[in-house]
């Protein structure tokens, strides 16, 4: 009776345990992920907002005239002059707003950069924290990226911020990657020949170069920390030699791959972890209860014994 009401005892006790253990373990697995793959789900929210943006901006461009895209070309490259001669010294003849380029388009256009899986990023104008939030940025005192001799462009854009992935593999790129723009229903191909890291102060590193078609691809660095500015610089070359050139791929330890890994390698640890400590619990409430058993056993034996000698001494 005492035995089986102590097996009973401890299978209540065990099942609580592991009822709680259960609880736990899947608690620590479900925050651990909740924490590493915010940035990843909150980006991909933000990716189908611009995608959004993208697709808009598409039916913008389709609802215009040839006239009209040629005006807002010409206005971008008048501006792009404009800049240079400023750099020159010449004095500006026809001056131009930035703003006053894209007239019934939201985007100043795309960007492609194969080594790194970044497909049609939506990109704003102007740099301010509100259109950074959203996707990449032009800096409205470069540039215009629509080509041309004397220019360089900067496409700017955020890394390692709490929702946005963007511009977080762009230091992973080398010499000889290649990355697109898509701008005014132009399609422009671009050859990294330039990757540097510079003080916010630096203006040199982006000084446009006589002759030279560039498009400088900025993020701060290093990631939480941002004291510098990384640079990575293309120079215009022939759309179909880019397109034909192999892509390798650089991003194999990005921050997704690494979130991605890092959650299989929790996953097993908790796994492990589990079975390990299941098994020593198993162990022990076994050596428990073989323990209880024993004394138990022990006790009723003693007790009978007594008792028939209590009685047999009375009935002599």
């Amino acid at each position: 009776m005492a035995d089986t009401v102590l097996r009973r005892t401890h299978r209540r006790r065990t099942s609580i345990g592991i009822v709680l253990t259960y609880v736990i373990s899947l608690t620590l697995l479900f925050g651990s992920a909740a924490v590493f793959t915010y940035p990843l789900v909150a980006n991909w929210f933000a990716n189908q907002a611009r995608t959004t943006a993208v697709a808009h901006y598409d039916k913008e461009l389709n609802r215009l005239s040839a006239d009209q895209l040629k005006t807002m070309r010409a206005k971008a490259h008048q501006f792009n002059q404009n800049l240079w001669f400023k750099q020159i010294g010449q004095p500006i003849r026809k001056p131009v707003a930035y703003n006053t380029i894209l007239q019934g388009v939201s985007l100043v256009g795309t960007i492609d950069i194969p080594a790194i899986d970044i497909k049609d990023m939506a990109i704003f104008p102007g740099t301010d924290e509100n259109t950074l939030s959203k996707g990449l940025g032009t800096m409205r005192n470069t540039s215009f990226p629509i080509g041309g001799a004397n220019t360089r462009s900067i496409i700017t854009g955020h890394t390692g911020v709490e929702n946005q992935v963007l511009f977080s593999d762009i230091n992973t790129l080398k010499r000889g990657d290649v990355f697109f723009l898509h701008v005014l229903g132009k399609k422009l191909a671009y050859q990294v020949n330039s990757i540097q890291t510079v003080w916010p102060s630096d203006i040199k590193a982006v000084r446009l170069k006589e002759n030279q078609d560039l498009v400088t691809l900025l993020t701060c660095t290093p990631p939480g920390i941002n004291t510098w500015r990384l640079l990575v610089t293309g120079k215009r070359i022939p759309l179909k030699q880019a397109e034909q050139l192999p892509v390798v791929k650089r991003n194999l330890f990005s921050y997704q791959n690494l979130v991605l890994m890092g959650l299989a390698l929790l996953v097993l640890l908790l796994i492990i972890w589990w079975i390990v400590r299941h098994r020593k619990k198993r162990k022990a409430a076994q050596a428990r209860l073989a323990s209880l058993s024993s004394i138990a056993e022990r006790g009723g034996g003693y007790s009978r014994g007594a008792y028939s000698r209590h009685h047999g001494k009375g009935a002599r």
